[in-house]
This record gives structure tokens, sequence and C-alpha cells, in this order.
């Protein structure tokens, strides 16, 4: 890769840093810091987590047209404006409406740039057969950012301030908008054309479904990383000291093992569906091994299966999003994959963040839930599976 290539590759890995770092940081502490306001319920904290998620993935979709007719230095520092306004409003403001509306601009902050982020690396002329070794260093970064920030917000949080914990993430968006908007100022973005005719069509495209049914299903059991497993952590096992050890040993794993394992299966097969196939058998022995016989060495075990999972699936699926359609159409491929991703996330978060009443409860409807679960990875994986033998390309 160019020398020129190698250092916009170190910019976007930088802003990624500060993505990662603005939203997965506070993420595995945010459900028991809103659960504390005595004013919200459980169950609305959850459809909060839902919206934020769901937020960070449409906002893009909605948005782009209009995000699109600013420079991208201006845009990624305009949204982490945003989401540090989330962060002021959340640490200040315990009514539930404010919270919604301090989830959504974080989720919003979150989505678009780290969306925007992937999109301008899909235009890097990278070697051939390369385009998943850019995201894996990519996704290096968020994973840097969601080992070392969980670290710091979790102890600010338990051991000095919980309000504090937040403010000081709103105050690292706020510094981190100045180097953005300066040291990005001479990067371009590729103009997109037909952006809206080019969404109907790929959204409606039948070759495309079982792709978008996929990426709901590996997002949402990859979210249990963030929800499930530090809910049980903290509420079934009565060791919250230790939710940060969750996040950090996922970003560790991520960070050590994601180019080495994408430069293996690039060796061997240049079938993505192969890893997604591996990524969603990662996902039902990962999960099934959190919810059963709830003990720490289970529970580590399965975040360790559903962090290999993640490690699999996340750079295949933003190679196959570069590959699938023309470069005029890839703002809206990976619009609509955050789609898809936020559908997923949300869905995951929800039920992670739900499950603690359902232990409490409804252990019936909590069991009945996670055999539909059980079906819905079993057909995934049949279809996986399937495509590897038999991939169609052309959309």
């Amino acid at each position: 890769m160019p020398n020129q290539e190698k250092h916009y590759l170190k910019k976007l890995f930088a802003q990624e840093l500060v993505s990662g770092f603005g939203y997965l940081a506070p993420l595995s502490m945010l459900a028991l810091f809103l659960s504390e306001f005595k004013d919200i319920t459980t169950s609305q904290v959850s459809l909060a987590m839902l919206l934020s998620s769901i937020t960070a993935r449409w906002g893009r979709l909605i948005f782009a047209p209009v995000l699109e007719l600013l420079k991208p230095s201006v845009l990624l520092a305009v949204m982490q404006i945003v989401g540090a306004l989330g962060y002021f409003l959340l640490t200040f403001y315990h009514s539930f409406s404010i919270m919604l509306l301090a989830l959504i601009f974080i989720g919003f902050f979150y989505g678009s740039n780290t969306i925007f982020i992937r999109v301008l690396t899909s235009f890097l002329k990278e070697k051939t057969n390369q385009s998943t070794i850019n995201y894996s260093i990519i996704h290096i970064a968020t994973n840097i950012a969601a080992t070392l920030g969980p670290i710091l917000v979790n102890f600010i949080y338990i051991y000095y301030n919980k309000e504090f914990a937040f403010i000081s993430i709103c105050i690292f968006l706020c510094l981190s908008s100045i180097y953005t908007l300066f040291s990005l100022k001479n990067i371009s973005f590729q103009k997109q054309n037909n952006y809206f005719k080019n969404i109907f069509l790929l959204l409606r495209s039948k070759n495309l479904f079982h792709f978008y049914f996929l990426i709901v299903l590996s997002w949402f059991f990859c979210a249990q990383i963030y929800t499930l497993a530090p809910i049980i952590i903290s509420q079934t096992l009565k060791l919250p000291q230790y939710i940060w050890t969750i996040p950090t040993l996922n970003g560790v794993m991520i960070i050590i093992l994601s180019v080495h394992l994408n430069k293996f299966f690039h060796k061997f097969t240049k079938n993505y569906y192969y890893q997604i196939s591996l990524s969603l058998i990662f996902s039902l022995l990962g999960f099934y091994s959190i919810i059963m016989n709830y003990n720490i060495i289970n529970l580590y075990f399965g975040v360790v299966l559903l962090t290999l999972s993640e490690t699999l699936f996340v750079p295949a699926f933003q190679a196959l999003c570069a590959e699938l359609v023309p470069e005029d159409s890839r703002v809206a491929i990976f619009a609509i994959y955050a789609v898809f991703m936020g559908m997923g996330e949300g869905m995951g978060y929800y039920f992670g963040s739900k499950s603690l009443n359902l232990l409490n409860s409804n252990l019936n409807l909590y069991k009945n839930s996670s055999y539909i679960l059980l079906i819905l990875i079993l057909v995934g994986i049949f279809i996986s599976i399937q495509k590897t033998f038999s991939i169609k390309k052309n959309i």
C-alpha cells in the first residue's frame, strides 16, 4: 500500500479510536447507571437502549444526503459535538424524555461516524483480496478503545463518581472535535450518485435478503457481550467489580487475533461466507454457555466464543458490502448494513437488558425465548453454509 494511503488509513484509525471510546467505553455501565434513576423503570431503560442503537443506524440512512454536503472533517467533528451533548444531558437531567433524547444523540454520533469511516476505508486502493485486512485494522481501533475505555470509565464509576464517568466522555468528545477539524481537512469524499434510488434497489434485491438476515442475527448475539454478560456477572453472580473484565477480554482478543485470523482465512479461502458460518457456530455455543448453569467460568468461556464470532463476521460483512456494489453505491450499502446491524444490536440490547426482569419473575418466558433464538441461529447457520458452496456475487 502506498505511503499516502497508509497515512490515510492511520487517520481513519485515529477517528475510529475516538468514536469507539466515545460510545463503547461507558456502554457496559450505561444500563446499570440508567436503572438507578428512581423515576425510570427497567422497561424504560430497555426501550431507551433499543432506540439508541436503532438511531445509530437509521440516522445515517435518513440524513446521509444532508451529511454528505459537509466535508469529512466537518461532518465527523460536528457529530462528535452531538455525542458530547448527549452525555451532558444524560449526566445532568434524569427524566425519561431527556434520557431518550440523550441516548439518541449518542447513538447518532457513533453510528454516523463509524459508518462514514468505513465508507472512506472502502475507497482505499488496497491490494487484491486485502479488504478484510483493512477492516480488521479499523476493527482493532474500535477494540483498543473498547478495551482501555471501560477500565477507565468503570474505575471512575465505581470508585470515584458516577456522574463524572459520563461527563468525562463529554469533555473528551469536545476536545476531539477540534483535533478532527484540523487533522482531516485535506481528506475528500468521492461523490455518490442516486442515493435513495440505490437504497430502494438494494433493499428490494432478493439476492440480498439472506445477507440482511445474517447481519441482524450476528449482531443480536454479539450485543450480549455488553448487556446480558455484565448483568449476569453483576446481578446473578454478585460480582459487579468485575464488569470491566468483560469488554476488556473482548477487546484484547480482537486486538491480538483480528488481523491474524483474517490473514489465515485469506490464505486458505476467499469465501467470506465460510467465516460467517463459523462465527454463527461460535455465537450459538457462546450464548448458551452464558445462560446455562450460571458460573464465572461458563460466562467467560461464552464471552470468548462470542468474541471469536465477532472477530470473524465483522470484516467479512464489511468486505462483502464493498464488493457487492459499484463505488457510487458504497454509502447506500453501508447505510443499509448499519440499519440491519442496528436492528440486531437493538434487539440484542433489549433482550439483554430485559433479561434481569425475566430471570427474576418469568423464567418460563426466558426459556421459551432461548428456544426461539436457538431455532433462528440454526436457520442462520444453514443459510450461511449453503451460501458457502453457492455464492451469488451479483445483485
